[in-house]
């Protein structure tokens, strides 16, 4: 049985780009056609706002992996009467793989 828990951190400061994308509504065009502003779906004529007037993005992504793997294998032989020679093999492999 294995299990692999992974994390990534992506720290987005306040005056990188993306964080300014953010905030970017200088002129009605430019506010118009940010996608990262808030527009009430309420009211689709209302004024797109700014949600983050400061400040950066914390992304953390976490995942978890679990998974096992199991083989088997099984040899019969005989000899009757010293003619027949009876040989068999049975194998068996059972994996799982399950992300979280």
């Amino acid at each position: 049985m294995r299990h692999v828990k992974s994390s990534s951190e992506h720290s987005i400061t306040e005056d990188s780009n993306v964080s300014n994308a953010y905030r970017a509504a200088e002129t009605t065009i430019v506010r118009q056609q940010n996608p990262f502003l808030f527009t009430d779906p309420n009211d689709p004529e209302a004024i797109a706002k700014v949600v983050m007037p400061e400040g950066g993005i914390f992304k953390l992504s976490e995942n978890n992996l679990q998974s096992y793997y199991f083989r088997n294998a099984l040899e019969f032989k005989r000899l009757l009467k010293d003619v027949h020679d009876i040989k068999d093999i049975l194998r068996a492999r059972v994996s799982s793989y399950r992300p979280r």
